[in-house]
């Protein structure tokens, strides 16, 4: 198997979101690097936005087990998907109208940056999963080794 430079830009591309994506979704699902874990996440998510249980535990089980997928190229683009819905949803939620307000005429004791951070952070994942869910995991990816698959279709 011979990498051309675009399949080891989609290896970089996939790392970079699966990775951070696991992180977070590490956090939520199993309470590690500062998290509160599954139940108090889920809970937080009802009470704090409306969103119901089993759509927040969706969202936690996309981002942290579509990470891993992303990272190591298995289920690429099923766990991309999974990975699009949950970041549509958070960009969404993190682009209230007071946020994007703040971003361009902050208020007193707001910073923008910090604010701009909050928006942009799932947004940014959001494009990154979108472009892998499109493209495939190119050929550096277990889906090409197991499965045949790598980008496009074939």
């Amino acid at each position: 198997m011979s990498a051309k430079l675009q399949d080891v830009g989609l290896l970089a591309l996939r790392v970079g979101v699966g990775l951070t994506l696991a992180y977070y979704g590490a956090q939520k699902l199993l309470g590690v690097f500062g998290g509160f874990g599954f139940l108090p996440t889920i809970e937080a998510f009802e009470r704090d936005l409306g969103v119901p249980r089993w759509l927040g535990a969706l969202a936690v089980f996309a981002e942290f087990f579509g990470g891993l997928g992303l990272v190591f190229g298995a289920l690429t683009r099923l766990a991309a998907f999974g990975a699009v819905c949950t970041m549509a949803v958070a960009t969404f939620i993190k682009a209230r109208p007071e946020a994007l307000r703040n971003m361009v005429a902050p208020q007193e004791g707001v910073s923008a940056v910090e604010v701009a951070s909050d928006v942009f952070f799932p947004f940014v994942l959001l494009a990154g999963s979108l472009a892998i869910l499109l493209i495939g995991a190119g050929q550096l990816s277990l889906d090409a080794a197991f499965l045949g698959k790598g980008r496009g279709r074939k």
